[in-house]
């Protein structure tokens, strides 16, 4: 009974759940170290990127990649990601290129969205949804 009721809400809202205590990722995590410094890297997965961030990157032409910087150093030392990766997305930016478009999605249907007409009155629904799931996601 409860499965169709969360397959009924899916039409209805926008479900936004990731699980940012996931790092099983970071079991193949290859790590460096040089002079003081300590480099820890991780290349997501899909699948990992849709379970930590809560959204297919892929599907938007990203890459999620976890970076971990250590410092022996006295002073503070900075890394400039521009030199690890010229089209270097910042968490924000990437947030803002997975954020939830109502029209994205009725077009994506394409004619057969005209058959959607009906539901229009639960459209508030599924447009306060998606506000809280972008508030939710740029955090």
């Amino acid at each position: 009974m409860s499965s169709v009721f969360s397959k009924t809400l899916q039409w209805f809202t926008v479900r936004f759940n990731p699980d940012v205590e996931d790092r099983s990722f970071l079991d193949r995590a290859q790590q460096q170290s040089h002079d003081g410094l300590d480099v820890r890297v991780a290349v997501l997965s899909d699948r990992e990127s849709r379970c930590h961030f809560g959204v297919h990157l892929s599907r938007r032409g990203l890459q999620a990649v976890w970076i971990q910087c250590g410092n022996g150093f006295d002073h503070p030392v900075r890394l400039d990601f521009y030199s690890v990766d010229t089209d270097y997305y910042t968490p924000l930016e990437a947030a803002y290129v997975c954020h939830f478009s109502v029209g994205e999605r009725l077009l994506s249907f394409g004619l057969l969205s005209w058959l959607f007409l009906p539901l229009l009155p639960l459209l508030p629904f599924k447009l306060v949804s998606a506000r809280n799931a972008t508030k939710r996601l740029n955090e």
